[in-house]
């Protein structure tokens, strides 16, 4: 991958990746010159052409290019990109691994045991799938999600250790202290 000069590290990735695209467009169409399949690109994203973008995301403030960037990976074809990159993949697994960990904890970690129950804990356990697609379901292809979900669900089943915060019944601890 050829980094664009003068751009900022994580800005020239962005661009190199439309500027990919432009190449396998070009590739498909007929033989005109890049700079017509990059104009192109520019205008999916609501620039007169190449030169306008490019310069428009040299001096985007930071939370301008962060949506710029979100709407580069959501692209179709950037996104053939990326999920055809070993690196994006792990990065991805990563990413949605760290916000499972960061938002739910596997029961066994925290719950009673409860033989009748069904999951064999106390409380209830969630559908980590189901949270991994509502969270990323617009970033990463549903097969890479529902691969990570059952990586994780290998741990047991997983609970949100605030459950008892907000719900309808105290918990367990605080019953016995009342008591």
């Amino acid at each position: 991958m050829s980094i664009n000069s003068g751009l900022p590290h994580d800005r020239a990735e962005s661009v190199e990746l439309l500027k990919r695209v432009a190449k396998r467009l070009k590739t498909q169409g007929p033989e005109q010159p890049l700079s017509v399949y990059q104009d192109e690109i520019a205008k999916e994203f609501g620039y007169p052409n190449w030169s306008v973008m490019h310069k428009n995301v040299a001096a985007m403030a930071q939370h301008q290019f962060a949506l710029f960037k979100e709407r580069v990976e959501a692209h179709p074809e950037v996104q053939a990109i990326l999920f055809a990159s070993p690196r994006f993949l792990a990065a991805a697994k990563v990413e949605m691994e760290e916000w499972v960990r960061a938002n739910y904890t596997p029961l066994i970690e925290f719950a009673f045991y409860d033989n009748e129950s069904e999951n064999g804990f106390s409380l209830p356990s969630e559908d980590i799938n189901n949270l991994l697609q509502e969270e990323f379901d617009h970033r990463f292809p549903f097969d890479l999600i529902e691969s990570v979900a059952a990586e994780l669900e290998l741990e047991g089943p997983w609970g949100d250790e605030d459950y008892w915060l907000g719900g309808d019944e105290p918990p367990p601890e605080a019953d016995a202290a009342e008591g």
